[in-house]
């Protein structure tokens, strides 16, 4: 009831023009001028398009409740005041006294008889007025009239007649339930319509053109790609350059790329450099369960584009609707087909020049249909990396200069960069975040260089376990396991560069050894692949050295896991072996599952059988390098480990220092003097 009081007063303020939901301005009598100049202002303001819906609903709601007390009122008597007598004697006393008159009566359902009677004046019982007595069989009321005859009002007796319902009773018993019933259905039919209806519209965020501030100076790095995507900008800016010489521009460019790139900042930065309105949707956005959605939303998303003159699509995600058609179930009719025709349309529907360019984003180029990549369509594939050291030092200083953060002096960002091989920009961004955060956890007004390795092991490994009860055994074991893999990164040079021991627990590792490769490089050697087989290894083999093979633990799972991974993909893939240069494996991305699920052997079982004997000749000489070497260093193995145990983190100059002067650094020094007092 309060629901629908509610919305009936909505609805008388709606009919005057004034939205229910506005706040009104309270009255001020010391602005009396403000107030005219108010009232001068004629009131263009339309009713709340929210309440005109309800208009239909609270009109039949209205009518139901009428009828529904109308039938409540009729059953009290109606607009008539009747006394009801509860008492016989009561009565008998009335008719006893007299002034009684206009007596009628009649048989109601299940035997009862109501008789009404007027007194008409005060005769010392009741006052004047009209009456109503209910006798509970028709033999009471012929009994009443019977002890009449003695009393003197017999002569008084009319007719018994029988209840005639009321026409609004009879009305409303027959026909409002109906009317009900047919209400039901038509408001569940109209849900159900207009849920249809509503399915086919955008958002009316992804509908609206947005104005993007965001410029190719935000964008640290990817120089080659902004060097590829200003001639777009160039472009929006002046087309009458290059009609002049017959040229027209891309009309689509795929920003391909891990996650975390910056495809989307990219794609702002050209609408931002242009000065165009800028249309952002994803791809899942156009999929729906209704045949048909999909297409008609591309069209009307182009269409706005279209009215705009000059304007820039971004669609994230395209691989969410531009998957290779015939792979998925229901051939031509799936709906997600029918989406990805239409967009073909659209793209290649353009008149030449037209100054609308769709920019994509997809992490998986590989699955997309051929005819959208096609030319004419997205003409430019440009391919967003993992940023290199340099580009990751620009993006650390652009995300360090926003917001309040203030860093100490010690801070080398290109020391920074270099511990971060692999992080992708957004990855990055949450390093400096992060850091932030533990600077305000430790209540340091500036950021320093130790918040920042934080910062990063945060980021890899998750947070510390400070709290963890591991018992003496265990923690020198993993200790002596982190400095097997250390030592291969300390004693070979094609091994990468130990940036940090540690032994304090993250997620579901003991322990960890942060490597970086000394320079980035795009490919990478035989000998630098067994290397990193070697430094897996490593760690099971200092724990059969110093504990024995009996107490080998599972902290090198991933490690074994790892190593042969490396090893069967240097004897199937890369041609690094015996059998040859010859590619016996590759992975196959399925377009059906979305990733790459299926592997492509093309050999024999024979062959199969000499793969595998391959694999284990690399891994067991390469086991057996990482022994031979842990046994030529097991002082460095020792002082590492007991650095580890006393410092449970060593960075890569206190590591570096203990391999070359084969002697535990001043600070960990320091910190035993201070343990054994």
């Amino acid at each position: 009831m309060t629901k629908l009081f509610n919305n009936i007063m909505d609805f008388f303020v709606m009919m005057k023009g004034v939205d229910p939901n506005e706040q009104q301005p309270k009255e001020n009598k010391e602005q009396p001028n403000k107030q005219q100049n108010n009232k001068q202002q004629p009131n263009n303001k339309k009713p709340n398009p929210k309440n005109t819906k309800n208009i239909m609903s609270i009109l039949i709601w209205l009518l139901i409740s009428t009828l529904f007390f109308l039938m409540i009122f009729a059953m009290m008597g109606g607009f008539s005041s009747i006394e009801v007598i509860e008492s016989y004697a009561e009565l008998v006393n009335i008719f006893e006294k007299g002034g009684v008159k206009e007596v009628s009566s009649q048989i109601i359902s299940y035997g009862r008889v109501d008789m009404y009677f007027t007194v008409e004046q005060t005769n010392g019982v009741v006052k004047s007025g009209r009456y109503l007595f209910r006798f509970s069989s028709v033999n009471q009321y012929e009994g009443f009239w019977k002890e009449g005859v003695g009393g003197g009002w017999a002569s008084l007796e009319t007719p018994l007649g029988v209840y005639q319902q009321p026409f609004l009773l009879t009305f409303f018993f027959s026909m409002v339930p109906w009317l009900i019933f047919m209400y039901v259905i038509y408001y569940f039919m109209n849900k159900a319509m207009m849920k249809q209806q509503g399915a086919g519209k955008m958002s009316s965020k992804a509908m609206t053109p947005q104005i993007s501030n965001v410029t190719f100076k935000d964008v640290a790095g990817y120089p080659e790609v902004k060097a590829e995507l200003i001639e777009i900008v160039d472009f929006l800016k002046d087309p009458a350059k290059y009609e002049d010489v017959g040229a027209r521009t891309p009309k689509g460019v795929l920003l391909s790329g891990p996650p975390g790139t910056g495809k989307t900042m990219v794609a702002k930065a050209i609408a931002g450099e242009s000065g165009i309105p800028f249309y952002s949707i994803s791809g899942s956005d156009f999929v729906e369960m209704f045949v048909g959605v999909g297409a008609k939303r591309v069209r009307e998303l182009f269409g706005n584009a279209k009215k705009q003159g000059k304007a820039l699509i971004f669609i994230d995600e395209l691989d969410a609707v531009g998957r290779q058609r015939g792979a998925g179930v229901g051939g031509g009719n799936d709906e997600r087909e029918q989406t990805l025709n239409q967009l073909l349309v659209e793209m290649d529907g353009f008149a030449a020049n037209s100054g609308i360019v769709v920019v994509a984003a997809t992490n998986r180029p590989d699955v997309l249909d051929p005819a959208l990549k096609r030319p004419g369509r997205f003409d430019r594939n440009v391919e967003m990396r993992l940023p290199d050291v340099n580009e990751r030092e620009q993006i650390l200083k652009v995300y360090a200069a926003r917001g309040n953060k203030k860093f100490t002096k010690s801070v080398d960002w290109i020391n920074i960069a270099s511990r971060t091989p692999g992080f992708s920009g957004a990855q990055l961004e949450n390093v400096i975040n992060e850091a932030a955060i533990l600077s305000v956890r430790l209540n340091k007004k500036a950021i320093n260089v130790s918040i920042l390795d934080e910062a990063i092991d945060r980021v890899i490994g998750g947070p510390s376990k400070v709290n963890n009860t591991m018992s003496v055994e265990e923690k020198e074991l993993i200790a002596f396991h982190e400095a097997g893999h250390a030592l291969v990164g300390l004693a070979m040079e094609d091994a990468e560069k130990v940036q940090k021991i540690s032994i304090i627990p993250r997620g579901q590792a003991g322990g960890y050894v942060l490597m970086t490769p000394k320079k980035e490089k795009i490919v990478q050697t035989k000998a630098e692949l067994k290397a990193k087989i070697i430094s897996y290894l490593a760690g099971r083999a200092s724990e059969e050295i110093f504990f024995g093979k009996d107490q080998i633990t599972t902290g090198a799972y991933s490690d074994l896991e790892s190593s042969t991974s490396i090893a069967r993909r240097m004897v199937t893939e890369f041609g690094m072996s015996e059998l040859g240069p010859i590619q016996y494996e590759k992975q196959q991305g399925s377009v059906f599952l979305g990733r790459d699920g299926n592997v492509d052997r093309s050999f024999s079982s024979q062959l199969a059988y000499e793969i595998d004997k391959e694999v284990r000749k690399l891994i067991d000489e390469s086991y057996n390098s990482a022994i031979e070497l842990i046994n030529k260093n097991k002082d460095i193995i020792k002082l590492l480990a007991d650095a580890l145990l006393i410092k449970e983190t060593l960075t890569a100059e206190e590591s570096e220092f203990i391999f070359e002067n084969k002697e535990l650094p001043e600070a960990v020094k320091s910190i035993k003097e201070k343990l054994n007092k």
